[in-house]
């Protein structure tokens, strides 16, 4: 009979699962009745069971219950579409400068987190690239919304040890747009 473990969905691509578990990372695909059950919408961060079979893949079994989502609604299938499960907190990440940061996303970002009610911080990255770092006052004006904003700069590693106490201990979601710096700052926090 195959051994049974536990662990947390890292990454999907071309129907195979990586989870993560304390004794290694696994490649498993979804069968039988988890498939049915699951209809083909395991997200990251799900937290599955899978057996390792002999041939050294790995089957899940089953698909814990979520503690939390974020997700996005389609208007056109009318379903929805989670996008990540068992998150603690969204960490939206704007570039100071090119691009400029987008005030109707950051609108959206932050919606959306309210929506599924997580906590929400805002990461005004590239401090680098404007005359003394300064947060422009429509985005630091979000602080006295209650939101943390953190200025910082992925290049210098400005702000990153208080970005990084911030992500301590929690599973969070780094959102924004392209050219934000969201891969520079994950790089220089986990090289």
């Amino acid at each position: 009979m195959p051994e049974s473990q536990t662990g947390r969905v890292l990454q999907f691509t071309a129907g195979v699962y990586r989870i993560h578990t304390p004794r290694g990372t696994y490649d498993c695909s979804l069968r039988g009745r988890a498939k049915r059950d699951a209809g083909e919408r395991v997200a990251i961060g799900d937290v599955v069971t899978f057996e390792n079979l002999p041939d050294g893949s790995g089957r899940i079994t089953e698909v814990l219950p979520r503690l939390s989502r974020l997700s996005r609604h389609s208007l056109a299938k009318k379903r929805e579409q989670v996008l990540a499960a068992n998150v603690d907190q969204v960490a939206a990440v704007f570039s100071l400068h090119r691009p400029d940061p987008d005030g109707r996303l950051l609108d959206r970002l932050l919606v959306v987190a309210e929506l599924h009610e997580l906590p929400a911080l805002i990461v005004a990255n590239k401090s680098d690239l404007v005359e003394g770092g300064a947060v422009p006052a429509e985005i630091s004006a979000y602080a006295d919304l209650g939101y943390p904003v953190l200025r910082t700069c992925a290049r210098t590693g400005e702000g990153l040890p208080d970005l990084q106490d911030r992500l301590a201990g929690r599973i969070t979601v780094f959102t924004g747009p392209s050219g934000g710096g969201k891969t520079s700052i994950l790089n220089a926090i986990l090289p």
